[in-house]
């Protein structure tokens, strides 16, 4: 009697992997990997990059068809033949690279891929557009949000795409949902938004995994975490009884010690200075800050705040106005990023895939392709000076590859954010602004990202860091600005700042 109480306050496992085993030429990606999800559970899959998360996803979801071990679903072992065959059996994966057709209605994005339900009049082929919508619109409303489902996606905000995402899971009867990176393009109000519909399905029985490198977004929504450290499993904890210490530890196996700039003596000499600058779009206004040789100032804002706008404008992207900026003394217009790069300044970008690397292309061209001046005269360019300079490059910032021609999409989003700091390097910057410079990364990797910016500095470089992360400001400024509506409205010394403070002058 008692055996079969117990098994009724146990909690429904729906999902378990068995000892799962994935290796590529010359990679074991998973090694014994084991891992169970509950029925009605949020739990988050945690690791640097590179410890197996996207592999075991993959797995999953139908896109990795060889591996070794068992996936057990509602207690039957499965082997999925596609993804198509994963979402016929219950499990949608969202990946973090939205995956949704940018031209199509938010009804037909819910609904795509199963036209059968929504046949007009029953007949094969022709598809009934009001009864799509109508799904749609039911579907949106359980999740408590307001869209036109006759809106283009391309037309709706981030929040709201994520959202269509999610109700497309529920549209094809998912009863797992496997969410990766889903707050990277949102801001901090609309995380809200979405923890609280997770919140709700979890309440209705769905299953989520949920991936990021966010931590306090894990310890915010998770009820386990399963961690992963290069292709093997670490654990499974409740996460009530974790702290981000702890995890972190686990996570890189060493205890990560975090450096502020306090104390630090900085020359009283001007780098780079803005001078009342305003855009001809009116969007940014009245923008005065510099940068001292040898420091690293921040600029923290909410999503449209115009920190973005700045960053566009100091490299060359965005007309001013009115206003001027001077670089080591000298007058300095910015006309264009390579016009900007031939001064001195340098600008790695917050979307390294969209714009920071042309992805086919080797580690070693993209990793010089701002620097083709050092290997290259008039239109005759010397391969091996090219070569030397990559090899130097990928030196000076640590990067982990196996050879310099693999294309730079072959590597972890840790290793692509290097490759942009090593080509940044190899310019001999005066300035360098960083835009997001630990976006997507693991937890590791940003500590040594931070590590390379500190190391620039020490030398004697000025940065600019552009982020929407205060602990990472808080953690390597010397100066934080804050900006809201277009404008610089706070500026703080390391010493007196903190993420309470920053974020009341980031509301506004």
């Amino acid at each position: 009697m008692e055996e079969i109480e117990k098994a009724r306050s146990e909690p429904e496992i729906i999902l378990k992997l068995e000892h799962i085993t994935k290796e590529f030429p010359g990679v074991k990606a998973l090694n014994d990997v084991c891992f169970d999800l509950r029925r009605g559970e949020i739990h988050a899959l945690v690791g640097e990059n590179g410890a197996g998360k996207s592999t075991l996803l993959k797995i999953l979801s139908g896109v990795h068809l060889t591996y070794e071990g068992n996936i057990i679903l509602e207690g039957k072992t499965v082997r999925f033949k596609n993804p198509i065959d994963a979402q016929e059996q219950g499990i949608c994966m969202e990946y973090q690279e939205k995956t949704s057709f940018p031209n199509l209605t938010v009804g037909e994005n819910i609904c795509i891929g199963h036209w059968d339900k929504y046949r007009k009049g029953g007949l094969k082929g022709l598809v009934s557009w009001r009864g799509i919508h109508k799904e749609a619109r039911r579907i949106i409303s359980e999740l408590k949000f307001d869209i036109n489902t006759h809106d283009r996606m391309c037309d709706i905000t981030p929040e709201k795409q994520q959202i269509v995402q999610i109700a497309h899971a529920i549209a094809i009867e998912g009863k797992i949902l496997i969410l990766d990176e889903p707050t990277a393009a949102i801001s901090y109000s609309e995380v809200d938004n979405l923890f609280a519909i997770l919140n709700m399905l979890k309440e209705q029985g769905y299953s989520i995994i949920y991936v990021s490198h966010h931590l306090k977004e894990i310890f915010r929504i998770s009820d386990r975490m399963t961690i992963l450290k290069d292709g093997c499993t670490v654990g499974t904890y409740n996460t009530a009884e974790m702290d981000e210490n702890r995890v972190t530890e686990l996570m890189v196996g060493r205890k990560i010690e975090r450096s502020a700039r306090i104390g630090i003596e900085l020359p009283d000499e001007n780098v780079f200075e803005i001078q009342n600058i305003t855009t001809k779009d009116g969007l940014l206004k009245n923008i005065s800050l510099r940068v001292r040789k040898g420091e690293i100032v921040g600029v923290a804002g909410l999503l449209g705040s115009g920190k973005e706008l700045l960053y566009r404008a100091v490299c060359g992207m965005s007309p001013l106005g009115s206003g001027q900026m001077t670089l080591e003394g000298k007058p300095y217009v910015p006309r264009s990023p390579k016009r900007a790069i031939a001064a001195g300044i340098t600008a790695l970008p917050a979307e390294r895939s969209i714009e920071g690397l042309i992805l086919k292309q080797s580690i070693g061209f993209n990793i010089t392709l701002s620097s083709y001046s050092k290997f290259s005269r008039g239109s005759v360019m010397s391969a091996k000076k090219q070569n030397d300079l990559a090899l130097s490059s990928a030196q000076n910032v640590h990067l982990k590859y196996a050879a310099l021609s693999d294309p730079v999409n072959s590597l972890s989003g840790g290793n692509q954010q290097r490759v942009m700091i090593g080509r940044a390097f190899s310019t001999d910057a005066k300035l360098i602004i960083f835009n997001e410079p630990t976006q997507g990364v693991d937890v590791g990797a940003k500590w040594e990202i931070h590590k390379l910016i500190q190391s620039y500095a020490a030398d004697g470089g000025a940065v600019l860091m552009v982020s929407s992360e205060l602990p990472e400001l808080l953690t390597n400024c010397d100066r934080i600005l804050v900006m809201a509506n277009g404008e610089i409205n706070a500026e703080f010394a390391i010493a007196d700042a903190t993420e309470e403070l920053l974020l009341k002058y980031m509301i506004g």
